[in-house]
């Protein structure tokens, strides 16, 4: 799938997306076409506090 499908299909606003440490961050580990996974996780803490737990993985070919 292709990122940019995946963060829209999320209902993740691409415009969030657009801030400098996260374009450093995907520049410096992601390279070339390889495709990125993204793996969401939503639970709550001891408070009862909403916690989304965002992870991004490189799949190098």
């Amino acid at each position: 799938m292709d990122t940019t499908e995946a963060f829209v299909s999320d209902g993740i606003p691409l415009e969030n997306l657009d801030h400098p440490t996260f374009r450093n961050w995907i520049a410096g580990n992601i390279f070339g076409d390889e495709d990125l996974v993204i793996q969401c996780d939503e639970t709550t803490d001891k408070g009862g506090n909403c916690v989304v737990n965002i992870l991004f993985k490189s799949l190098k070919s």
